[in-house]
């Protein structure tokens, strides 16, 4: 039993030093699993999330063709993907909540001392008595998930996955969740190839804001899009702030605050052409593409706009030019506005190279933020945040 097998290592595991203990703070280490039940959790969570992100991935690529498909329109069938993603990611989310609850008690317990230890050894039924007070949660987690067959069992996996903060971190809203969270309640993947045309297209971009948050949320709790290294950087730019001076660090706070309020963070975006190279949507920033997160082809008028997943309020767009090369090109470079996705607002206008361009105005409302190149050329950019 998994309580018999975390009692079992937490009396063979050696006392851990302070400074072994700050190495391990710092560096970012983690700390051994608690026992094998803690790993299958763990590991489970990571394939559950790998599932949500392939499904997601396929519906994205399922809306966004290279060329239209020849046996009609996927509407329906990236409904059904994207609550396919959303099952996973809800499990995913409740197989790590738990690996973390089950790692918080295994740390609350308190540790036997050596005399303790060799005094008695447990035997087969050592973890019988504990067995009742395993979590709930625990035992929902069964090594093959099935989708929620109605309302009752989503807010069961719901609750068990807690992904409200997590979509509240990727700027979806309370209204947009509550919506999507219905709609998969009483529909089943087969259910949307039924609904009315115009429904199955409004039903995959309300469900593609929700999957695609969930996927943001989960590589940010994994730390698939945010890196170890730069924990390590951050951990270590703390104590250089320390003992060094609150000059950088104010500095360093200043800028995270801002971020804080930018509403296009894990937005789905799109382009009008396609380059090889480039970040995968909402993602801004990646490995195999450290220039920039997205690189149109040379065409007329190149754009790029974010969806913001539903009508906001700004005041400020924050836009940084490629810099390895190719700067110029980024101009001259029109800020549009649109609730609507067809009629645009032009709301600033850059006609000088810039390394960073970040105007300001008064605050406006939209759904769908874009930039736009008004002559033929080439656009890509390192980041574009959208600021209340």
């Amino acid at each position: 039993m998994v309580d018999q097998a975390r009692g079992k290592l937490a009396k063979a595991k050696p006392k851990r030093g302070v400074l072994r203990r700050s190495i391990d703070w710092v560096w970012g280490t983690q700390p051994e699993s608690g026992g094998e039940g803690e790993l299958d959790l763990s590991k489970r969570g990571l394939e559950y999330e790998r599932r949500a992100r392939i499904a997601a991935e396929l519906a994205r690529r399922a809306l966004e063709p290279p060329e239209p498909f020849s046996d009609g329109p996927p509407d329906a069938l990236a409904c059904g993907l994207y609550h396919q993603s959303i099952i996973w990611a809800l499990h995913s989310l409740a197989a790590f909540r738990e690996h973390a609850r089950a790692q918080a008690a295994e740390q609350a317990k308190p540790q036997p001392t050596a005399r303790e230890s060799q005094a008695s050894e447990p035997d087969d039924d050592d973890g019988a008595a504990d067995e009742g007070a395993v979590d709930e949660s625990a035992r929902a987690l069964s090594a093959h998930p099935t989708n929620p067959k109605d309302a009752a069992e989503l807010e069961a996996l719901w609750k068990a996955a807690k992904p409200d903060p997590l979509l509240e971190e990727a700027n979806v809203t309370k209204e947009e969740a509550a919506e999507v969270k219905g709609c998969v309640g009483r529909n089943s993947f087969e259910a949307y190839a039924d609904l009315p045309a115009d429904d199955q297209v409004r039903w995959a971009k309300k469900l593609r804001v929700v999957a695609e948050g969930l996927v943001y949320g989960l590589e940010l709790t994994s730390g698939r899009y945010n890196p170890p290294w730069l924990a390590r950087t951050l951990k270590l730019g703390l104590i250089a702030v320390l003992l060094g001076g609150l000059a950088w660090g104010g500095f360093a706070v200043k800028s995270y605050l801002a971020e804080l309020d930018n509403i296009a963070r894990g937005k789905s975006w799109t382009i009008s052409s396609t380059f090889p190279q480039g970040c995968r949507s909402p993602a801004q920033k990646c490995a195999e593409s450290p220039n920039f997160f997205f690189h149109t082809q040379e065409q007329n008028q190149p754009w790029i706009q974010i969806d913001l997943g539903g009508v906001q309020r700004f005041k400020s767009v924050k836009v940084v030019n490629r810099q390895d090369c190719c700067s110029d090109r980024a101009i001259p470079l029109v800020l549009e506005v649109s609730s609507d996705g067809q009629k645009w607002q032009q709301i600033a206008r850059k006609n000088e190279l810039f390394t960073t361009w970040h105007p300001e105005f008064s605050p406006v409302e939209g759904r769908w933020v874009r930039l736009r190149i008004p002559k033929k050329g080439i656009l890509h950019l390192v980041s574009v945040g959208v600021y209340k």
